[in-house]
């Protein structure tokens, strides 16, 4: 057994302990929504869109989730 029982019933997990009450709820949606509409925007301009297509394109939207996971 690599994990007590004790410790286990009481692990919550780091994502879960961000947010310290309810009130920072819609703050938290509201980067989550700014941070996937510009991941979305950013993908969809520089890989996908036949004129503003580049070669930059992975280095770009990996710039971009970098900037993301920085951000929260």
């Amino acid at each position: 057994m690599m994990t007590p029982a004790d410790r286990y019933l009481n692990a919550t997990g780091a994502a879960f302990d961000i947010l310290k009450s309810e009130s920072q709820l819609s703050g938290a949606i509201f980067g989550e929504v700014a941070m996937t509409c510009l991941i979305t925007m950013v993908v969809l301009l520089v890989a996908v869109n036949s004129k503003t297509k580049t070669p930059l394109a992975p280095f770009l939207v990996g710039c971009t989730v970098i900037i993301n996971v920085l951000a929260g």
